[in-house]
């Protein structure tokens, strides 16, 4: 930067050389070195390797966590909640269950839709979700989800092995738990009777299902795009691509 009336002259506290830097950066406790390459020999010159205190496995840690003997112990968390004496999940799961009625409700945290959290190996994930992994349940991949049975967003039953119904399609089960697609989903809670006023019944609709039906086809069978579609029957854009990939009216085949 070249010298003028808005920048100071200072010294790089790497390489030495003098530079010039804004006294805006500098308020923000910026200005200690001349370029990206001093900065990045500075930070590596403050790291230094320790041993993880529950595996034996090398990781470097800044020089100020590692003189802080409660700081800079563990190479992941896995490692530091085996260290301390974590429970298992397993049994942390089985504590925090009411397993007096026929759902086995969360007791511990949970968010704002009623679904349990709990800490894990990899950070916090839902109850359910590590319910369906200790019952030795699939994998639960992108476009799949954990479902109830009972409907009841704090249930983490997954006592036994079975399979779940849902529009003739047979989807792995665990206790209350199913796996599934956000439509398997939607089609389960509709032939249930829970999903309120659905399609044309709704006050907000502005399609119909025969529209619905016939956009779908045109949109896969003759390549209609959303605008277009959207353009014919006076929606939105966005309104039609949510139509065109079933995140609404999706109790329509």
């Amino acid at each position: 930067m070249r010298p003028n009336d808005t920048t100071v002259p200072r010294v790089c506290e790497e390489c030495a050389q003098p530079f010039q830097e804004r006294p805006c950066i500098i308020a923000r406790g910026g200005g200690r070195f001349c370029s990206r390459a001093c900065s990045g020999a500075s930070r590596r010159r403050t790291r230094v390797t320790v041993n993880c205190a529950q595996c034996g496995k090398a990781f470097w840690v800044h020089r100020h966590r590692a003189a802080d003997p409660t700081r800079g112990l563990f190479c992941s968390r896995s490692c530091g909640a085996s260290h301390s004496g974590t429970k298992p999940i397993a049994d942390r799961i089985r504590a925090n269950v009411d397993t007096s009625q026929a759902c086995w409700r969360w007791q511990a945290a949970v968010n704002n839709k009623g679904y349990g959290r709990i800490n894990g190996s990899d950070g916090n994930e839902l109850a359910t979700h590590a319910a369906w992994r200790i019952a030795g349940g699939s994998l639960i991949t992108k476009g799949y989800q954990i479902n109830h049975t009972c409907d009841e967003p704090s249930c983490c039953r997954a006592d036994d092995v079975g399979t779940y119904e849902v529009a003739g399609v047979l989807y792995e089960r665990r206790g209350h738990l199913w796996l599934g697609t956000h439509d398997a989903n939607m089609a389960d809670m509709a032939a249930k009777g829970r999903s309120g006023q659905l399609g044309e019944r709704s006050s907000n609709a502005k399609l119909t299902a025969a529209t619905v039906l016939e956009s779908r086809r045109r949109h896969a069978v003759d390549g209609a795009t959303d605008t277009e579609l959207a353009r014919e029957h006076g929606v939105a854009p966005r309104t039609m691509r949510d139509v065109l990939n079933r995140k609404t009216w999706c109790h329509l085949p």
